[in-house]
């Protein structure tokens, strides 16, 4: 049990005010028992937090920098492929042959709207994976998770270059082609396109976020004062609007400044304090009270004064049924061996009649760098499964690993009782050789 953080980079350059915001967070917040990833545009890396903390903020340094370069560099360059498309039939648009025009044109319209919407899953929006690794990492280890997510504010002029040529082209055409034409279709289809970049939804990141149990916070930085500026450009509004729902829904907090410290400053100002208060339940239904003396004025109680009757009944029904469970792990050279049992099962509609339990089986293997190398996925039917069945809730599973895996890993193995709709998970040091 310990905390997790997460430093989640969306940014141009490793300036020095970036730089200063990560020094204060390894210092001042970062301990030796902390778990640490980090998450570039192009990777997801596990740091470990050493007790020499200049070294922590130069490797943090190292990898962001790199991965932010090569990131800017390859967005650049897919910026300048865009505006080549857009230029090449504006060009083109000068041919007084209408044909030769057409043509190019018609090629435009099929090419450029995946293109342009490629570059905006690539380089606009979340990596929705890179979180979902981030959660395989964490595993079942308990305690706070936090990530702080540095967004650098940009404008973007191809994005007010593609919707104004698309108008401009829309214009011309609409004088001098028929609406049976075949390129009234592509007009269509890349006026759709157009249209989604004001409806991205915030729901696949939140879900990651929720799924993992993570306070996400977000600072933004850089100044854009208006969405349109006077060199042509327009900001991406759709990106703010998801990261600060997810922050919002995830009990986070969203800042906006021009000091990245600043921001992680009132993000750790914002972290949630508490205590749990705890005593044994006697099984007894009946009216209870207690005394609780806070010492201090900084300390605010946040409590259920009463539970009625139905809910202390559901709660020891809920905590009275058996879950799906993972039991008796063992594992040697290259074989690991494990028990499920206490899964739902149900009768089958033809014969044999016996009953039957329906799981989902996921064992994945991380080696020292917290790097996944293996994964393995399957839906476990017992009545035609060929692991052990020992009886009819419970079988032992066995899975033999590739002969390249050599050395160190953590096996982390969840289950998924897929006709109750419980989860469990289990994560175990071992040595395949």
């Amino acid at each position: 049990m310990g905390r997790s953080f997460v430093l989640s980079f969306h940014i141009n350059e490793y300036s020095k005010k970036i730089a200063d915001a990560v020094s204060y967070f390894a210092t001042d917040v970062l301990i030796y028992s902390d778990m640490l990833f980090i998450v570039t545009p192009l990777s997801v890396y596990r740091v470990t937090v050493s007790r020499n903390k200049l070294k922590l903020i130069r490797n943090i340094e190292e990898l962001v920098k790199k991965d932010c370069e090569s990131f800017n560099t390859k967005k650049i360059q897919a910026e300048k492929n865009l505006e080549n498309m857009i230029n090449t039939v504006r060009s083109a648009l000068i041919n007084p042959y209408f044909i030769s025009v057409y043509v190019e044109t018609s090629n435009f319209l099929k090419l450029f709207p995946s293109e342009f919407m490629n570059f905006n899953h690539r380089f606009l929006l979340p990596d929705i994976g890179k979180y979902r690794k981030v959660n395989e990492f964490l595993g079942v280890r308990e305690g706070e998770r936090w990530c702080i997510h540095f967004q650098q504010r940009e404008m973007y002029s191809i994005l007010f270059k593609t919707i104004q040529f698309f108008r401009r082209l829309k214009q011309i055409y609409a004088q001098v082609i028929s609406m049976r034409s075949p390129i009234t279709s592509y007009f269509s289809m890349f006026e759709r396109e157009l249209a989604r970049l004001d409806s991205y939804s915030a729901r696949p990141l939140l879900d990651i976020i929720l799924e993992g149990n993570i306070n996400f916070n977000c600072v933004f930085f850089g100044s854009i004062s208006e969405r349109r500026s006077n060199e042509g450009q327009i900001a991406a509004p759709y990106l703010e609007e998801i990261l600060k729902e997810t922050a919002l829904a995830s009990g986070g907090k969203a800042v906006e400044t021009t000091n990245p410290l600043a921001g992680v400053r009132d993000i750790v100002r914002h972290q949630d304090h508490y205590y749990e208060v705890v005593f044994d339940f006697d099984g007894k239904i009946e009216e209870k009270h207690m005394q609780i003396i806070l010492e201090g004025s900084r300390t605010k109680p946040s409590f259920k004064e009463k539970f009625g009757k139905e809910e202390l009944q559901s709660f020891i029904h809920y905590l009275s049924t058996e879950k799906v469970t993972i039991k008796d792990f063992t594992s040697d050279s290259s074989t690991i061996t494990f028990i499920i049992t206490s899964f739902e099962l149900q009768e089958r509609d033809e014969e044999p009649f016996e009953p039957f339990g329906i799981l989902r089986v996921r064992i994945q293997l991380h080696n020292e760098e917290g790097e996944r190398v293996y994964t393995s996925k399957r839906i476990l039917r017992t009545h035609e499964t060929e692991d052990e069945l020992i009886d009819e809730n419970t079988v032992r599973i066995t899975n033999i690993f590739p002969a390249q895996h050599k050395g160190k890993f953590l096996v982390i193995i969840a289950v998924t009782d897929l006709i109750r709709n419980s989860f469990t998970s289990a994560a175990h040091n071992i040595e395949l050789k």
